[in-house]
């Protein structure tokens, strides 16, 4: 459960990108497809908060976006920067109740 109050140009932004979560989800298991989702928006909006909203009622299912749990689903949440990766860690662990036991930060190894 979100520990936030979406506003409502997020929760529609939310309620798109979960649709095309579970979209994508589908497709792979029905068909082999991978599909990429991403959410843009501009700076300052809560972007990271809006990803945490959708990826945990993708993960967890939800009855305000109407979603089912789709708990094999499989997140990459990629940067080209160590802290900001830091940074998104923390803002999911202050605006969701996912399971930081799941998520992994993978370094670069060059």
């Amino acid at each position: 459960m979100m520990k936030y109050e979406l506003k409502d140009f997020q929760e529609r932004a939310v309620d798109t990108l979960t649709k095309q979560l579970v979209q994508a989800d589908d497709m792979y298991k029905n068909y082999n497809d991978k599909i990429s989702c991403s959410l843009s928006a501009v700076t300052g909006s809560g972007k990271t908060v809006m990803a945490a909203a959708a990826i945990e009622a993708l993960l967890n299912g939800s009855e305000d976006f109407n979603v089912e749990p789709h708990q094999n689903a499989v997140i990459l949440w990629v940067t080209d920067s160590p802290a900001l990766n830091d940074q998104t860690f923390n803002k999911f662990q202050q605006s969701s109740d996912m399971d930081v036991l799941m998520m992994h930060t993978v370094e670069n190894t060059t």
